[in-house]
C-alpha cells in the first residue's frame, strides 16, 4: 500500500514535462517574426539562390526569420545605410572595403559565441579585426578574379586568344573599331568591384606608369557597362571577345554558352579575395543578423558558395573537397595582390579612371585616337600609348596648383576625398579636362 502514491507522482511529472514543452514552443512560436535587409553585390539570381537557401533552413525558423531581402547597392551607399539602421547585413566584396567601414564605425562587432569561437578557427585572411581587436567581419569563401573569352568573337575577327590582360595591348584588338565594334565589356569601377579590383591589379603587376599605359589602351576598344553582370553578359553572347569577371560569372558564361565562352585565369594576373560579410551598425537584430553569418559558415551556407560562387570554402566541410577545382586551380597563377594599396588610392584611382578612360567625351577621342595608330603605326604603338596613357599632369584641386598624377599624390587626394576636403567631382573635372587637351593635342599631330 505504501507503493502506490508513485503513479500517481510520475504522472505529475508527466504533466509538468509536457507543460514545460508546451510553454517552451509556445515561447518559441511567439518569438517576434524579423526581417532581415542586407545590402550586397550580389546578382538577382545568385540573391535569390542565397534567399531560398537560408529561409528554408532550421536556422532561420529558429529565430523565426520570415523574409532576407538582399539589396544590389553601390558601396558608397554602404556607410550610410548601416549606420542608420536601413539595412542589417553587408554580404561579398572586398576586404578592403569591409575594413574601411569598419574604421568609420558603419559595422557592429561579431560577439556571439558561435561566431567567436569560429574566428578562432578560421584563417586569419579570413577574419577582420578593429584596431581594438574586436571582430569586425568573417569571410565566407576565397574567390578569383580572372576573365572571360568568346571564342566565337575572336574568330569572327581573327583575332589571338589573350592569356592575360598585356595581350589585349596588340593592335590587332583595335579591328572591330572598323566596324563600330568593341572587343572588351568592362564595367565602370564606381559600380563594380570586379572592375576596381582588375584595375588596382593591372597598376600593381605592370607598375604605375606602364599599368595606366595598359589600362588606356584597353580603354579605347572597350564598351563601358555600369555591372559586371551585363559584361559577363555581353561576353557570353559574343557582343565582345573579353570582360572582367569573378569565377562565379566565369563558369556561368561558359555553362550558358556551351562552351564558347571561358574563364580564363592569366598566370601572374590572377587576383584571389576574401569574400566578407559584417553587420550593420545600426541593425535592431544583432542576434538574427550573426545568426545568419553562423548559417553561412556552416555546411549548407559552406555548399552553396561553392555552388553558386565558385568559392573556395572557408571552413572544411566534408563533401566539398573535390569541389571548387577551378578556383583551387588558380591559386597557383595568383598574383600578390595588395589591399593596403587599394586602401591608399582606392578613389582617386577609380575617379581618374573614370574620367580619362571612360568617360563619353574622353573615351570618344581616345578611341579614334587609339584607332589611328593601330592602322598607321602599328609597331610604334608602344611609343604612342608613352604619350597617350602616361599619368596625367592635372591641376591639384587642394591647391590650384599643378601636378603629376603619381601614385603618392594619389594617396594624398584619396585621403582628402574621404575627409571630405576635396569632393570627388572636382577632381574629375580636372583630369577630364587634361585628358581632353592630351587627346585634341595627339589628333592634331596625326592630322585629318
Amino acid at each position: 500500500m505504501g507503493l502506490r502514491p508513485l503513479p500517481i507522482a510520475v504522472a505529475v511529472v508527466v504533466v509538468v514535462a509536457v507543460a514545460a514543452a508546451a510553454y517552451l514552443a509556445y515561447t518559441f512560436t511567439q518569438r517576434p517574426a524579423v526581417k532581415l535587409v542586407v545590402a550586397s553585390r550580389l546578382s538577382a539570381e545568385e540573391a535569390d539562390a542565397v534567399r531560398a537557401a537560408f529561409l528554408a533552413s532550421d536556422v532561420a525558423r529558429r529565430y523565426n526569420i520570415v523574409d532576407v531581402e538582399i539589396k544590389k547597392l553601390d558601396y558608397s551607399l554602404w556607410k550610410d545605410l548601416g549606420v542608420r539602421g536601413e539595412v542589417d547585413l553587408l554580404l561579398v566584396g572586398e576586404p578592403s572595403i569591409f575594413n574601411s567601414l569598419c574604421e568609420v564605425g558603419a559595422l557592429r562587432y561579431l560577439d556571439s559565441r558561435e561566431l567567436v569561437e569560429l574566428a578562432r578557427r578560421l584563417p586569419k585572411e579570413f577574419v577582420g579585426y578593429s584596431k581594438g581587436g574586436s571582430i569586425c567581419w568573417l569571410g565566407i569563401g576565397l574567390g578569383v578574379y580572372g576573365f572571360i573569352v568568346n571564342r566565337d568573337f575572336l574568330n569572327r575577327y581573327n583575332l589571338p586568344e589573350p592569356a592575360s590582360w598585356a595581350d589585349l595591348a596588340n593592335p590587332v584588338y583595335a579591328r572591330p573599331l572598323d566596324e563600330g565594334r568593341y572587343a572588351v565589356s568592362f564595367p565602370l569601377p564606381s559600380k563594380s568591384g570586379t572592375a576596381r579590383t582588375t584595375v588596382m591589379g593591372v597598376l600593381q603587376r605592370y607598375g604605375w606608369s606602364g599599368g595606366w599605359r595598359l589600362l588606356t589602351a584597353i580603354g579605347a576598344i572597350s564598351s563601358f557597362v555600369t555591372s559586371s553582370e551585363r559584361a559577363r553578359d555581353d561576353a557570353t553572347a559574343g557582343v565582345v571577345a573579353v570582360a572582367p569577371a569573378y569565377i562565379g560569372y566565369g563558369l556561368q558564361a561558359e555553362r550558358a554558352s556551351g562552351g564558347r565562352a571561358v574563364f580564363v585565369t592569366p598566370t601572374g594576373e590572377t587576383i584571389l579575395y576574401v569574400s566578407p560579410v559584417a553587420v550593420a551598425a545600426g541593425t535592431r537584430y544583432p542576434a538574427e543578423a550573426q545568426a545568419f553569418i553562423a548559417w553561412f559558415l556552416g555546411p549548407e551556407g559552406q555548399r552553396l558558395v561553392v555552388e553558386k560562387f565558385g568559392y573556395l570554402p572557408a571552413v572544411e566541410v566534408p563533401g566539398l573537397e573535390s569541389m571548387a577545382g577551378r578556383t583551387r586551380e588558380a591559386i597557383s597563377k595568383a598574383m600578390s595582390y595588395d589591399t593596403g594599396f587599394e586602401s591608399r588610392v582606392r578613389e582617386a584611382v577609380v575617379t581618374y579612371f573614370e574620367a580619362s578612360i571612360s568617360d563619353p567625351d574622353v573615351q570618344k577621342l581616345l578611341t579614334e585616337v587609339y584607332t589611328r595608330v593601330c592602322r598607321a603605326y602599328p609597331e610604334d604603338l608602344a611609343r604612342w600609348l608613352e604619350r597617350l596613357g602616361s599619368p596625367l599632369v592635372i591641376r591639384d584641386p587642394l591647391t590650384g596648383g599643378y601636378v603629376e598624377f603619381t601614385e603618392d599624390y594619389a594617396a594624398q587626394v584619396s585621403s582628402a576625398i574621404r575627409e571630405g576636403r576635396v569632393s570627388r567631382d572636382l577632381l574629375y573635372q580636372s583630369v577630364k579636362e587634361a585628358a581632353l587637351a592630351r587627346l585634341q593635342q595627339l589628333l592634331r599631330e596625326l592630322g585629318s
